[in-house]
């Protein structure tokens, strides 16, 4: 493969590895995934944080977490991820579709999306194109019941961090739930 098709390929996986390694540890949304602004690093005395949005803010309930730690790994992948997509210019996203547009017809603008934001249906086909590269190039079929889709990975966060015994108030702060309630139906999944 050439060198312009080796940085395309990076930067079609290299989002999909950062949306697995975060969301499958923090339970977030997909929406708020997508919504993760470009500058939401944060270092303080060697500790890391990622800051996210979160779509309910409840008003008297559980508060919820927006600024959460992450280990010295999570922090670095993303600002390499960051740092090799910059050349591609501004992205509000901290997953740049301006990089996947300029480097592959298949993200060329969508019923002209915004280029300086990243979506779910954007993720939706960057999984899509992961699943059909697996079954072209690696003779590895994976039926549609079977595959990962972008809301599964919520689900498996709440389950660890059930079955690692955190408290129900943890898990619906770091879920973004108003209520520990919210929680229970994952229990049934």
């Amino acid at each position: 493969r050439s060198q312009i098709e080796k940085q395309a390929e990076l930067l079609e996986v290299y989002p999909l590895i950062i949306w697995w390694r975060l969301t499958t540890l923090i339970p977030i949304r997909v929406l708020e995934f997508c919504r993760i602004e470009r500058d939401c690093l944060i270092e303080n005395e060697e500790k890391y944080f990622i800051q996210l949005p979160r779509q309910k803010q409840p008003i008297n309930r559980v508060q919820i977490l927006d600024k959460i730690p992450i280990d010295q790994d999570m922090y670095r992948l993303i600002s390499n991820y960051i740092e090799i997509t910059k050349e591609y210019g501004d992205s509000r996203t901290l997953i740049s579709y301006r990089s996947l547009a300029e480097t592959n017809a298949d993200y060329n603008p969508i019923f002209k999306m915004d280029m300086n934001s990243f979506t779910p249906l954007l993720l939706g086909k960057l999984i899509q194109k992961f699943y059909k590269i697996m079954e072209t190039e690696y003779n590895c079929a994976i039926s549609n019941p079977d595959q990962v889709h972008a809301g599964d990975t919520r689900h498996f966060a709440f389950m660890s961090l059930m079955q690692q015994g955190y408290t129900s108030i943890e898990i619906a702060r770091l879920g973004g739930h108003s209520t520990v309630a919210a929680q229970y139906h994952y229990q049934a999944h």
